[in-house]
C-alpha cells in the first residue's frame, strides 16, 4: 500500500465505535448465547487518503487474493482512542446445536 494523506475529515463516520454482536458460553457446559456491546470511539483525528497503489498477497493457507475484490473506491485514516464502553449485554440464548452446526474447527 502507497499513498499520501489529504485533507481532515470533521464528521466521519465511526470505524470501530459501531453495534458488535459475539456467540459466546461455546465451549464446556454453559449454553451458548449472544451478547451485545458497543466499545466506545473517540476520534483524534480521521484523514482522506490518495492511494497511489494498493494490493493484496495471498498464501496457501490465507488466499484473500481470490476474493475477487476490486478497485479501492475511498479510503481513510482513522486515530482514535477506544474505551470498553458500556457492559455486554446477552441478547438472547442459542441451542445447544448452535455449536455443532455452525463452529466446524479448520484445519490449517
Amino acid at each position: 500500500m502507497r499513498g499520501t494523506l489529504g485533507e481532515q475529515l470533521p464528521d466521519a463516520p465511526p470505524i470501530l465505535g459501531r453495534p458488535h454482536r459475539n456467540v459466546t458460553g461455546t465451549l464446556g457446559l454453559a449454553l451458548p448465547r449472544i451478547v451485545g456491546f458497543t466499545p466506545g470511539e473517540h476520534p483524534i483525528e480521521t484523514r482522506r487518503v490518495h492511494l497511489d497503489e494498493f494490493s493484496l498477497a495471498g498464501s496457501d493457507r490465507d488466499p484473500i487474493h481470490l476474493m475477487g475484490l476490486g478497485p479501492v473506491l475511498e479510503a481513510r485514516l482513522h486515530r482514535v482512542n477506544l474505551s470498553a464502553g458500556r457492559p455486554p449485554i446477552p441478547r438472547r440464548p442459542l441451542t445447544p446445536l448452535f455449536s455443532l452446526t455452525r463452529l466446524r474447527p479448520r484445519v490449517l
